[in-house]
C-alpha cells in the first residue's frame, strides 16, 4: 500500500475525538449476572448481607470458644462439658464458638475431653463480615465484571446486575468480518444484526454517511473511515484487508465500546524492553507487532504488517505520532494479540 503524505491525513486522536464527541451511552439493561462476563456494570454490585453471614472454618479442626480455651495446654488441660464439634474448612461453626483448633489440640483419652492448646479469638476461621459487610460495594459502576466477580456473585448469592453493553453491527463477510465480530468481547460490547448502536462496514464509504474522518494518521488503517449515518450512530468504514481489520480492532474499536458504555476495557500494558531499534515516522500513528522473550520483545513488524507478522507476534504497541522510533533497550507499554 502506497502511503499517503502525513498532511492529507487525520490525526487518530482528533478523528476519535471528532467521531465521538456527543455520543450518548446505550441504556442499561439488567441480566443475570451468569450471562454478564465482560461487560460494564451500570450499577455498583452491593453485598447484599454480610458475607460470610456467620462465622467459618478455614481448616479442618475443632470449633471451640476461645474465652474457654485461655491457658489450656499439654501440661494444663483445660477439661470441656461438652465434646467440641469436628468441623470441615469453609463449614459454618456451630453457635457459641468462635475459633478452629487443629485435630491434636484436642484429647478424648478420659472421661471428657479436654483442651490441650489455647486459640485466639477468630483463630482458623473467617468471622462474620470480614468478606464484606452488607452493603458493601464488590464491584463499582463501570467496572468491568470478571470470571473472580462472577464466583464472588454467586457466593453473595446476588443472581441479576444492571450492565451497560454496546451492541456492534458489523457489515462484511468472511474471515474479516468474523474476526472483527469476535473482537467486540474484548471491548465489552456484542455483534448486531438490528437496532445497532454503531456500525463496521467492511468495503467502500456507503453514500448515506457524513464523513468525519476520511483518511487516519495510522498504520496500517490510513484507509479507515470515521463517519455518522443518518440516524447519528457511528460508522467506522474498513478496507477489506486483514492489516486494516486488526488496526480497527486495536485502535478504534476500544475508543468507540468506551464511549457507548462509559468505560474504557483494555488489557493492563506489559513493560517490555525492545532487542533493537524501531524507526516510525513522524506525524503518524504507527502499530508495531512484538515477539516477546521473556522481558524483552523483539519487533517483527512495523506499520505494514503481513499475516506471517501477524502469527508471530505475542504483543503490540503504538507508537506515537511525535515519536521517531524507539532505540534498543528502551522500555515500552504493549498489550496482548488476542
Amino acid at each position: 500500500m502506497t502511503a499517503r503524505p502525513a498532511h492529507s491525513l487525520v490525526p487518530l486522536a482528533q478523528a476519535l475525538r471528532d467521531w465521538l464527541h456527543g455520543v450518548r451511552v446505550v441504556e442499561a439493561r439488567v441480566c443475570a449476572v451468569a450471562d454478564a462476563k465482560g461487560r460494564v456494570l451500570a450499577a455498583p454490585l452491593v453485598a447484599p448481607h454480610a458475607l460470610p453471614a456467620t462465622p467459618i472454618a478455614m481448616r479442618q479442626g475443632y470449633a471451640v470458644d476461645s474465652a474457654g480455651s485461655i491457658g489450656a495446654s499439654s501440661y494444663a488441660p483445660v477439661p470441656l462439658l461438652a465434646s467440641p464439634a469436628l468441623v470441615a474448612i469453609g463449614e459454618a461453626l456451630p453457635p457459641g464458638t468462635d475459633a478452629v483448633l487443629g485435630e491434636d489440640a484436642v484429647s478424648r483419652a478420659g472421661p471428657y475431653a479436654e483442651l490441650l492448646a489455647e486459640a485466639a479469638p477468630g483463630e482458623g476461621a473467617r468471622r462474620a463480615g470480614e468478606d464484606a459487610g452488607a452493603g458493601e460495594i464488590l464491584r463499582n459502576v463501570g467496572q468491568v465484571l470478571r470470571d473472580v466477580d462472577l464466583m464472588i456473585a454467586r457466593r453473595a448469592g446476588i443472581d441479576t446486575c444492571a450492565i451497560r453493553e454496546p451492541r456492534i453491527g458489523v457489515v462484511g463477510e468472511g474471515e474479516l468480518a468474523m474476526y472483527l465480530s469476535s473482537s467486540l468481547a474484548r471491548c465489552g460490547a456484542v455483534a448486531a444484526d438490528e437496532e445497532a448502536d454503531a456500525v463496521i462496514v467492511l468495503g467502500a464509504i456507503p453514500d448515506n454517511v457524513a464523513v468525519v474522518a476520511p483518511a487516519l494518521a495510522l498504520r496500517p488503517g490510513e484507509d479507515i473511515a470515521l463517519a455518522l449515518d443518518q440516524q447519528g450512530r457511528r460508522v467506522m468504514i474498513v478496507p477489506p484487508l486483514p492489516e486494516s481489520a486488526v488496526a480497527a480492532s486495536l485502535a478504534i474499536l476500544p475508543p468507540l465500546c468506551a464511549a457507548l458504555s462509559g468505560h474504557r476495557i483494555s488489557d493492563q500494558p506489559e513493560r517490555v524492553a525492545l532487542t533493537r531499534r524501531v524507526s516510525s515516522r513522524v506525524g503518524v500513528a504507527e502499530i508495531v507487532l512484538l515477539q516477546r522473550s521473556g522481558a524483552d520483545a523483539a519487533p517483527v513488524a512495523l506499520g505494514d504488517l503481513p499475516l506471517s507478522s501477524l502469527a508471530q507476534a505475542d504483543l503490540w504497541a503504538m507508537i506515537a505520532p511525535e515519536a521517531e522510533g524507539h532505540a534498543a533497550g528502551d522500555a515500552i507499554d504493549a498489550f496482548r494479540i488476542c
